[in-house]
């Protein structure tokens, strides 16, 4: 419940300045925001069409990669690949060597 006047509270002459400015603030306001309302009807109108390519924007993608590939980037990969396989065959051999002592000590 909204009133067209200031509260009570408020001396006279606050009351009186606040007067025009009370009604506005407690005016009732439309469900919906012209402006924005307006914008979107106005935008399809006014905003330019152009047709986008996916390749343009791949493009700058597929430089980039091509170039980590040709690279430094690319000698680093393999000695990280080469050295993960070094890693990953000697825990193998380690863990069947093991294995091979193990039963082995068992069995005497």
């Amino acid at each position: 419940m909204t009133t067209s006047n200031p509260p009570s509270f408020l001396s006279p002459l606050t009351q009186q300045g606040l007067q025009g400015r009370w009604r506005r603030v407690t005016a009732p306001r439309p469900p919906h925001s012209y402006v924005l309302v307006l914008n979107a009807l106005l935008q399809p109108t006014h905003a330019p069409f152009f047709a986008v390519d996916p390749h343009a924007l791949l493009a700058p993608f597929e430089c980039r990669l091509a170039r980590l590939d040709v690279g430094p980037t690319m000698a680093l990969a393999r000695g990280v690949q080469v050295l993960l396989l070094c890693v990953a065959g000697s825990v193998g051999i380690g863990k069947e060597v093991g294995g091979h002592m193990m039963r082995k000590s068992r069995d005497k």
